[in-house]
């Protein structure tokens, strides 16, 4: 079995994502009473036996469970217009995190494509007693956080990072995406103050 850390729903192993909020499922301990060795427990809906009020989703092609919101293999959004999967796409602008204040040093500049932000990117800002708290990109699924472009806005999102970050005083480590307004703070694990610039 698998858990949605955000929901606390417990869903079968064959799901990658959260159908509700799109979150990534972590594994559980089930006590060992799965099937007999050698034989795997699948339970995959058919293309013949989807219902009415399932959706196929526009990315991959899964069936998803009624009223999910999130495909439960790609975490793409579902129930978008057009068919197109939530994503990647133009927003007409830019972002900029800068450090300190609005018009501080640019560390990241974000337009049209999805970015991981991880310690790599402050390098040149940061002390090393800093920087070793915030997490590296591609290290795990473990990068700091992502800034994704959607439907005219942007986001952030942090799913796993090791120390947590903060948007506006919260931390929102697993939590799912939250939508960055001009002005916002974002502080990677605590440790500098970057602030949001839409242009």
């Amino acid at each position: 079995m698998k858990k949605c850390g955000l929901c606390d729903e417990e869903y079968k192993d064959h799901l990658d994502a959260c159908p509700d909020c799109g979150m990534k499922l972590e594994k559980i301990d089930d006590g060992g009473g799965g099937p007999p060795s050698g034989e795997d427990e699948v339970d995959e809906p058919d293309q013949e036996d989807t219902k009415p009020d399932q959706e196929e989703c526009p990315n991959c092609g899964t069936i998803n469970p009624p009223q999910a919101n999130y495909c439960i293999d790609c975490s793409t959004e579902l129930g978008t217009e057009g068919g197109q999967p939530a994503g990647p796409q133009d927003t007409g602008g830019q972002l900029a995190l800068n450090i300190g204040s609005a018009d501080g040093k640019t560390v990241l500049q974000v337009s049209d494509r999805r970015e991981e932000v991880g310690r790599e990117d402050f390098v040149s800002h940061l002390s090393q007693d800093d920087l070793k708290y915030i997490s590296r990109r591609d290290e795990d699924d473990k990068q700091q956080f992502e800034i994704i472009p959607e439907n005219g806005k942007y986001y952030i999102l942090d799913e796993n990072s090791a120390n947590g970050t903060w948007l506006n005083g919260e931390n929102i480590k697993g939590r799912g995406k939250k939508e960055l307004s001009d002005g916002d703070v974002i502080k990677p694990a605590n440790q500098v103050n970057l602030v949001i610039s839409l242009q």
